[in-house]
């Protein structure tokens, strides 16, 4: 009976491992990079050569994995491989980390953030807006680490918008990194003087405000 459920056990997390490998190789890429590759491209976003590089691991994968099956055939056909606890498991972790990847907010942030490290290089226009949506939506939900670097990379493509240093800002002084918040607003004041008056009002309530 003790084997029996041990056996069961690991026919569970051995799908679950499985399932885990083919969201992250094949269902996540295709379905999401690809997908949201083709529509900036059509968009002018992105170049079309970002359609090559987001759709070609996931037919990688899928070639091996076919061939494996071609060439191992009697391995995919254990009572192991074909147990309901394998299939469940599988299909369990498909539907777990695909449902956390695409309805919640974090996981949504996750894909977006490295969708564009995988094709940033591949970006054509409005680049910079990319990274201020994403640096905003960390920002809101408390990453600031990650907003931090989001706003560098939009500073970086585009030096000239304001925003960059009013984030930059708000996010040095919410991690308590004020000689850096203060740097953001030396610079944002002289891009633009209103704007500026945000990051004051915020750096004075930390009682860290610089002398005018």
């Amino acid at each position: 009976m003790k084997q029996d459920t041990l056996l069961r056990i690991i026919e569970f997390a051995s799908g679950f491992a499985v399932g885990a490998f083919l969201n992250m190789q094949i269902i996540i890429p295709f379905f999401f990079r690809f997908f949201r590759a083709l529509t900036l491209s059509l968009r002018g976003k992105l170049m079309y050569r970002a359609l090559l590089s987001t759709l070609l691991p996931p037919v990688a994968w899928s070639a091996i994995l076919f061939l494996a099956y071609y060439f191992y055939t009697p391995v995919f056909e254990t009572d192991f491989a074909r147990s309901l606890e394998f299939l469940s498991g599988i299909a369990l972790a498909i539907v777990i980390l695909s449902g956390y990847a695409g309805l919640t907010k974090q996981g949504r942030i996750h894909l977006k953030h490295d969708f564009l490290n995988r094709t940033k290089q591949y970006i054509a226009t409005f680049g910079a807006s990319d990274y201020l949506v994403l640096a905003k939506e960390s920002f809101k939900n408390g990453q600031y680490e990650r907003a931090i670097k989001l706003y560098k990379e939009a500073g970086r493509m585009n030096p000239s918008e304001p925003e960059v240093h009013l984030g930059l800002g708000l996010c040095y002084i919410n991690v308590l990194s004020y000689k850096e918040a203060v740097n953001e607003y030396d610079v944002l004041y002289k891009m633009n003087p209103r704007m500026s008056k945000i990051l004051y009002v915020a750096l004075s309530k930390k009682g860290a405000a610089p002398v005018l």
